[in-house]
């Protein structure tokens, strides 16, 4: 009668997975630094020494300053006006000419 083995011996790989999960996280972390490094390593500084470049954020910060101080009522009244406009002009039109125009 043979006999049964008290134990099973299985090759260690649990140190294998383990170090095959120590290089992918090694890996990933280089990859993670240097995807974080890059806009530091290759900032183009060249851009704020430049006059236009400084009138221009200049020009945007007081269209945005205006946009906030803007009296907004004054705006929705403008653009009702100017959909009403478009709605009469779009009524006016001749649908059938346009898109008898459309076909040829």
């Amino acid at each position: 009668m043979p006999s049964t083995p008290t134990h099973i011996h299985l090759p260690p790989l649990y140190k294998m997975f383990g170090r095959t999960l120590m290089l992918v996280s090694a890996v990933f972390l280089v990859i993670l630094a240097l995807a974080q490094a890059t806009p530091l390593m290759y900032s183009n500084s060249q851009f704020d020494e430049m006059p236009e470049f400084r009138l221009s954020k200049r020009a945007n910060a007081e269209l945005i300053n205006g946009l906030i101080g803007m009296d907004l009522s004054k705006l929705s009244q403008v653009g009702k006006r100017s959909n009403a406009e478009l709605i009469n002009g779009l009524l006016g039109m001749n649908l059938h000419q346009l898109s008898s125009a459309g076909r040829r």
